[in-house]
């Protein structure tokens, strides 16, 4: 079973210009392309949703097919890495990730966002 990917990127993210207009126009794309896979879900988070007080970086929240794993909240930044298994905590990542969710973009609206933006960097 291949590796499921459910990403939600801020809005500002896709507009910061990294590497030039052509490097940005590719990894738009790239992007675009990938969220077509069946595996992977991108949406985007619209930078005028309220939700982005919450948000304070970006975080991975691991999650296993087996019962007796338990999800892993992954958390890096500058200078640590920290990983979060309690239960409660792990919670309140996943409540964070629901609610960011619910305030992005449909999955479609979202890979026809990235795809404006690319041809934008034409």
């Amino acid at each position: 079973m291949p590796l499921r990917v459910w990403a939600v990127l801020s809005e500002s993210v896709l507009k910061h210009q990294v590497g030039g207009r052509e490097v940005m126009r590719e990894q738009l794309e790239f992007l675009a392309a990938s969220a077509e896979l069946p595996n992977i879900n991108v949406q985007v988070l619209p930078e005028a949703s309220e939700i982005h007080a919450a948000l304070f970086g970006p975080v991975t929240i691991l999650s296993f097919p087996e019962v007796t794993e338990t999800d892993v909240v992954y958390v890096d930044s500058l200078l640590s890495t920290l990983y979060i298994e309690e239960p409660e905590e792990v919670f309140k990542y996943a409540n964070l990730f629901r609610r960011a969710l619910a305030e992005s973009l449909p999955r479609s609206e979202s890979i026809a966002l990235i795809g404006r933006m690319a041809s934008e960097k034409v």
